[in-house]
């Protein structure tokens, strides 16, 4: 195997030489020896070490015998331009064409040299009489007057560009990035599909014509472009990467958990991050069936090393009505990794399914462990507010408070609370603060002015905070309840009815609504109605005892006037 490349190397000297010797010989014939000894070293230091700045130090001393040479004057000039140093490129160009002035080669380093500077108006008059081997090295100069804002210029020149070379892939292309930039895509999709129709194997004009799409809304086509691309380059991570990214958005589930499991193929490094990305995916959309044995194979592909998977699998397991499953997720989780969040959630567990022993001892350890959460205390006063501990809910929401004197989502939980407990009053106090905080909240002024109308309390103030909420939300069966009562409240029976028929129709089991309407119906005489009003606002709300007793007093009354009969 080492006599194979030993003997390849010396085939490829060889030919270098035979190269070098041809090249001197065409440029200087008989000059000096001096003089060829530079430009050969010049060669040598340019084309096979690679070292431009001693490839230019040699071509100068070889010019200092011969300062006519335009040959050397066309390679000091090259050289200074693939250096950047465009000023010194254009003037050593310049001078060669005062020797060559027909030399295209010349215009075409000219012109490039323009551009360098930023001269595009240069550039272009350069083009006229150059030539370019390879039409994508117009580039530059194209983007020469894109970088300055020139579009329209820019626009014109490709297309004359594209006029001379018309199958050229490279200068369509181009041309597409032209109208990007100037912020037209649209114009931007047909000069790039056909540069790929001229070279279907041009990976960056797939990622022009998706990037193109999906900036005029067509993401679709994008995806439909982006998957052609990983058919052909599927090693080409970033672009699989960020086709797969796109699927889980824009497909269905099923169709990217198929682009994962191929990326994964390609990338089994990437496992971790491809499965999180469709566990999150399916969890936002709302596929928790599909989500959570996502998030327990990504338990078992970490160990079981972060916390978060056994969290979201919680979430999951929450989602899907099995809260005991829940609850050990979350344990697990906390054992792991102790955070607000995830005491709060295990303690709302416990909470909906009418533990208190359990929610006591989680909240509890939360907050021993984080005190000063404001997160700890608000979500505890809810998970205590959903069993019933009124007071020591109240508590927790103060705590809260402490650390966001008005934050309004606590102030309202505390004011909720306190009115669940019978401190209206208080309650009445804490919602004028927070009608204070946030004026056009219709579900405050509506919680207010209902609770004013129930005491029978400033009823006009009431109905107008009603109005106020009614206008914002028109068909809010809650808000026409409360109007409803407020007229009941002023004796006004009949339009009381109205409303709260109309409240009925849209919310037909609100054991509250129920309720007003049979104390409606007790006003206007009709016992019977009465009864059987309040007798569906006890099915609905098995635990109002209001109601129960109301039904007491609507059986003795039905009985009295049986007896006076």
């Amino acid at each position: 195997m080492k006599i194979i490349v030993r003997i390849i190397i010396a085939i490829l000297l060889a030919l270098f030489l035979i190269l070098l010797c041809a090249r001197t010989v065409q440029a200087f014939g008989d000059k000096g020896y001096l003089e060829l000894e530079h430009f050969s070293n010049g060669i040598v230091n340019w084309y096979l070490l690679g070292d431009l700045r001693a490839a230019l130090m040699e071509f100068i001393l070889a010019e200092t015998y011969d300062p006519q040479d335009v040959e050397i004057k066309k390679d000091i000039a090259e050289i200074y331009l693939e250096l950047g140093n465009y000023s010194q490129s254009l003037l050593k160009t310049n001078e060669a064409l005062n020797y060559a002035d027909s030399d295209s080669e010349l215009f075409r380093t000219a012109a490039l040299a323009s551009a360098g500077m930023k001269n595009c108006k240069l550039a272009r008059k350069y083009i006229k009489k150059a030539y370019f081997p390879n039409p994508a090295e117009y580039a530059p100069i194209l983007w020469c007057f894109v970088n300055n804002k020139q579009y329209g210029d820019a626009i014109s020149l490709c297309k004359k560009l594209i006029d001379k070379h018309p199958q050229s892939s490279a200068l369509w292309a181009m041309l597409s990035e032209i109208y990007v930039s100037k912020g037209e895509p649209g114009k931007a999709i047909e000069p790039i599909k056909k540069a790929l129709s001229l070279n279907s194997e041009d990976g960056q004009a797939y990622i022009q014509l998706a990037n193109a799409y999906i900036k005029t809304g067509k993401f679709r086509l994008a995806m439909k472009i982006l998957a052609e691309y990983v058919h052909r380059f599927p090693n080409d991570r970033s672009v699989f990467e960020q086709y797969m990214k796109r699927a889980l958005i824009f497909d269905d589930l099923q169709k990217a958990k198929s682009i994962v499991d191929k990326f994964v193929a390609h990338f089994p490094d990437g496992a971790v991050e491809a499965w999180e990305g469709y566990a999150s995916a399916a969890y936002v959309q709302g596929d928790y069936g599909e989500a959570l044995p996502t998030f327990q194979y990504l338990i078992e592909l970490t160990d079981s090393s972060e916390p978060n998977y056994y969290y979201f699998a919680g979430k999951c397991y929450e989602e899907l009505w099995c809260p005991e499953s829940a609850a050990v997720m979350y344990r697990t989780a906390i054992q792991k990794s102790p955070t607000p969040d995830l005491l709060t959630d295990l303690a709302l567990v416990w909470s909906r399914m009418d533990e208190p022993e359990s929610l006591l001892i989680v909240l509890s350890d939360a907050s021993a462990q984080f005190p000063d959460s404001a997160v700890v205390w608000y979500w505890g006063g809810v998970a205590l507010r959903g069993v019933g501990m009124w007071n020591l809910a109240a508590h927790w929401f103060g705590e809260a408070l402490k650390y966001n004197p008005e934050d309004v989502q606590t102030l309202f939980s505390l004011a909720d609370t306190r009115e669940r407990a019978g401190f209206r009053s208080e309650s009445i106090a804490l919602f004028e603060k927070i009608n204070e905080l946030n004026p056009d909240d219709p579900t405050v002024q509506n919680y207010l002015g209902y609770i004013l109308v129930d005491d029978s309390v400033k009823i006009g103030y009431a109905k107008n905070l009603i109005r106020k909420a009614l206008k914002a939300e028109p068909d809010n069966a809650a808000y026409i309840d409360s109007y409803g009562w407020a007229f009941f409240r002023e004796g006004k029976i009949k339009k009381a009815m109205k409303y709260l028929k109309k409240a009925e129709s849209l919310f037909t089991d609100d054991a509250e609504v129920l309720f007003h309407l049979a104390k409606v119906y007790e006003a206007s005489g009709d016992i019977a109605k009465a009864k059987e009003y309040a007798i569906k606002s006890v099915q609905a709300n098995p635990q109002d005892v209001k109601v129960k007793y109301f039904l007491e007093k609507l059986a003795g009354e039905s009985n009295g006037a049986s007896n006076s009969r």
